[in-house]
């Protein structure tokens, strides 16, 4: 079971995104029954048309179960 968040900052100065990169890392990281985390900014050298380019941090994790999710 895959959880994927795109967030959008209204301020997306690169100190609050590192913060928001962090604070994931701190409190959602560490959770039973999750087997891949990762969080982190735009890479923002893939600027193609077909690319979304309107959220600063994404949040991607992958759970064992649904259970683990909830």
């Amino acid at each position: 079971l895959a959880h994927i968040v795109f967030f959008t900052l209204k301020d997306h100065s690169a100190e609050a995104c590192d913060k928001l990169v962090a604070a994931c890392r701190k409190y959602l990281s560490e959770h039973p029954g999750t087997v891949h985390f990762s969080t982190g900014t735009r890479a923002k050298q893939y600027q193609r048309e077909v690319n979304d380019d309107e959220f600063h941090v994404a949040l991607h994790l992958v759970f064992d179960s649904t259970e683990a999710h909830d």
